[in-house]
C-alpha cells in the first residue's frame, strides 16, 4: 500500500514533543510493510533533523516555515499559513493519484486537506475539551474571549473530522467526547505505547527531588509548572524546606526560566537529550495539569518508569489509572501538597505505587500496543484492505 502522510512536525525517535516521537514509531512500523511518502513543515535551519525519518520513508518532502518563539494571537496567521502552505504541498502530490491512503497527523493539518479518496486523520488531542476548560475557569474579558473560541472550535472541530473515514484518538474518555460532539464519526483508540525511550539502565532516586516533564513552550505545562511553584511548593515546604523541584523540557519560556533566580532550589534544563535519568532519579513525579486533551504521554512515561505520581484527574483522565493504586490524585493545591508530602515521608508507599503504576502500564500500553492497535487498518493483504476500505 503506498501512504501519502502528511505532518506539522519532524518526526523523530529523540525529538522534543511525544507526539513526534510516537509519529516516527508510526512511520516505522508501517514502514515495514507499506511505502510511506512524508510531506513535513521544518523550521527553517533545521533540515539536518530530517535524517532519521529519511532513513525509513519511501521519499520525504520538506516543506520550511519560520517558527515563531512563542505562540499569541499576532502569530496565529502566520502559523496558520504554514499549514496551509504544507497542505497545498501535500493536495499537489495527492493529485496524482496513485495513494491508497492519505493521513493526516494532528487535527489542524487536516484543516486544508482535500478530500481525495481513502484518509485518515490522527487526531492525537481533542481541542474543543482543553479550549472548553480554559472558558470554564476563565473570568471577566478572558472569560468571554475563550467562550467565543471555545463555541467556534466545537462547531469546526467536527466538520473537520467528518472529512476523513477514521479518526483515531488516543484514549477511550476522548473517543467518547468526540462522539458526543458528533456521533457519526468513525472514531477508533490508537494505543500509545509508554517508555519509548526508556531501556534497561537502573540509577539511583536522588531524595526529596520532584520532576515535572514537559514541553515548556506548551501553555497548559507552562500553567502547570507556575500553579505548582506558586500555589503547591510552598505547602510542601512547610514540611520539608529543602525539598528541590526540577523542571525538564525544551524551550521554556522566560517566565519558567525565572524560577531559577528566585529559589536555590528550583532547577530548569530545558531539553535534554536522554530523559530516562530524569525520570529514574526523581522521588516523585507531579503533573498539577488544570488544563489539557488526550492521553498524557509525559504522565504514562513517569509511570513506565516506576516513579510515583501525583497529578489531577484532569492528568489521569485518558490513561484510567486507579486512583491510590497505580497513582494518586488531588484537585486542590493542599491535598497536592499534602499527597506528596506524604510520598517524601513514605519510601514503602512510594515503592508500592510506583510498582503498581509500572505494572499498569506494562499490561495496558506496553511498547507492541501501537503495533497491535496498527494492525487492523492498515492490513498487509490487499484483499483485508478492501474489506477496511468499506
Amino acid at each position: 500500500m503506498k501512504i501519502l502522510m502528511i505532518a506539522p512536525h519532524v518526526p523523530a525517535p529523540r525529538a522534543v514533543q511525544a507526539g513526534e516521537r510516537e509519529v516516527f514509531e508510526i512511520i516505522k512500523i508501517l514502514a515495514e510493510h507499506h511505502e510511506v511518502h512524508l510531506v513535513v513543515r521544518v523550521p527553517v535551519g533545521m533540515e539536518d533533523t530530517l535524517g532519521p525519518v529519511r532513513a525509513i520513508c519511501s521519499f520525504v518532502t520538506p516543506v520550511q516555515y519560520k517558527r515563531p518563539i512563542r505562540r499569541t494571537i499576532l502569530t496565529i496567521p502566520r502559523v496558520a499559513y504554514s499549514y496551509y502552505t504544507l497542505c497545498r504541498e501535500a493536495n499537489k502530490l495527492s493529485r496524482s493519484g496513485t495513494f491508497d491512503l492519505l493521513q493526516s497527523e494532528w487535527t489542524e493539518t487536516g484543516i486544508f486537506l482535500r478530500k481525495r479518496g481513502r484518509m485518515f486523520i490522527d487526531a492525537h488531542d481533542i481541542l474543543t475539551k482543553p479550549m472548553e476548560r480554559r472558558y470554564r475557569n476563565s473570568r471577566g474579558l478572558r472569560r468571554i474571549v475563550f467562550g467565543l473560541l471555545y463555541r467556534g472550535v466545537k462547531l469546526a472541530e467536527p466538520l473537520i473530522f467528518r472529512r476523513y473515514d477514521v479518526v483515531f484518538v488516543r484514549s477511550e474518555y476522548d473517543r467518547q467526547y468526540l462522539l458526543s460532539l458528533s456521533p457519526n464519526l468513525n472514531v477508533v483508540v490508537l494505543t500509545h505505547p509508554a517508555g519509548m525511550d526508556f531501556t534497561d539502565r537502573t540509577f539511583v532516586r536522588e531524595d526529596k527531588t520532584l520532576l515535572f516533564l514537559a514541553a515548556m513552550d506548551r501553555g497548559p505545562n507552562v500553567e502547570a509548572a507556575l500553579y505548582f511553584w506558586n500555589d503547591i511548593l510552598p505547602l510542601i515546604r512547610k514540611h520539608i524546606p529543602d525539598v528541590k523541584f526540577r523542571i525538564v523540557g525544551s524551550r521554556p519560556l522566560p517566565e519558567v526560566r525565572a524560577l531559577v533566580d528566585r529559589d536555590q532550589n528550583t532547577v530548569v534544563t530545558g531539553f535534554v537529550e536522554d530523559i530516562e535519568p530524569s525520570y529514574k532519579t526523581s522521588t516523585v513525579f507531579v503533573a498539577p495539569l488544570l488544563t489539557g486533551g488526550g492521553i498524557i504521554v509525559k504522565i504514562l512515561d513517569a509511570l513506565a518508569s516506576g516513579t510515583p505520581v501525583v497529578t489531577t484527574s484532569i492528568g489521569n483522565e485518558g490513561i484510567g489509572a486507579t486512583p491510590n493504586e497505580h497513582l494518586l490524585i488531588a484537585d486542590t493545591s493542599e491535598e497536592f501538597a499534602e499527597k506528596v508530602v506524604r510520598l517524601l515521608h513514605d519510601g514503602h508507599l512510594r515503592e508500592r505505587i510506583g510498582e503498581a503504576g509500572r505494572a499498569f502500564v506494562s499490561a495496558t500500553y506496553g511498547k507492541d500496543a501501537l503495533r497491535k492497535s496498527l494492525v487492523k487498518w492498515y492490513p498487509v493483504n490487499s484483499v483485508e484492505w478492501v474489506k477496511v476500505s468499506l
